[in-house]
């Protein structure tokens, strides 16, 4: 088993939760209790662009590059019970 076969998985199930979270939001998004969260919806889809995009700032970053920025972003938004 590869280090960081989990790696894909993580990527598709992040994407497939942050999809359905915006269209949840979208559906509801006109409602003041919608309007409360839609900072926090926006940030998660910031997160999940940089954790998912390949290519930031025109600069290729290899895989390792890319884990490490994870690794570091998740246990940024952990210690900030944020997730």
């Amino acid at each position: 088993m590869q280090p960081w076969s989990w790696y894909q998985g993580w990527q598709d199930a992040l994407r497939d939760t942050v999809l359905a979270m915006s269209e949840a939001f979208t559906l509801c998004c006109t409602f003041d209790e919608a309007k409360a969260v839609g900072e926090e919806v926006a940030l998660v889809k910031g997160v999940k662009v940089v954790l998912t995009k390949k290519d930031i700032t025109a600069q290729k970053k290899n895989d390792e590059q890319r884990k490490l920025a994870i690794l570091q972003i998740t246990t940024l938004l952990s210690c900030q019970r944020v997730l």
